[in-house]
This record gives C-alpha cells, structure tokens and sequence, in this order.
C-alpha cells in the first residue's frame, strides 16, 4: 500500500486474550516493544507518529493488535533488509 509516496509497514502484532482493559494490556506490549532495537528504529524513522490497531475477534475471545507506521522507499528498503525477517 502507498500514500503519498510512503508505505504502509505493519511492524508488531501479537494477540490478547480475553481481558478487562485490552487498551492497558496492549499499551504494557507495545511500550516493551518500543525498548527492542526495531521499535526504537521505527519510532525514529516512521514518517509519522506510530498507530496501534486492534482486530476483534469474538468467537475466539481474543484481538490481534498491531503497531504499524509509514516509511520512505529508502526506509523501508532497510527495514527489509534489517528487520524483516
């Protein structure tokens, strides 16, 4: 996907399992994340502040949550050189 030249990077997913406070439990996930060598780069390096987005999933009790941002061509070329396994 592209926008405005930049594209779209999915950078972390994982899944919660049925919870009280999903938004407490993914912000506790996602600040972890932001301390690995990959978080600290795609904070630096997103185009724009990094977005969190959950998909529900009812029958299962669960919801995957991903943390995803936007990259240059030259960015994302490294992070898939880098990171992307």
């Amino acid at each position: 996907m592209t926008n405005n030249g930049n594209d779209k990077i999915v950078f972390y997913t994982f899944t919660l399992g049925d919870v009280e406070d999903p938004d407490m439990y993914a912000q506790f996930e996602v600040e972890s994340w932001l301390d690995t060598e990959l978080g600290k780069w795609a904070q630096k390096n997103s185009e724009e502040e990094l977005t969190m987005t959950y998909i529900w999933d009812d029958s299962n009790m669960q919801c995957r949550v991903s943390v995803w941002g936007e990259l240059t061509e030259q960015n994302h070329t490294y992070w898939k050189l880098k990171f992307k396994p």
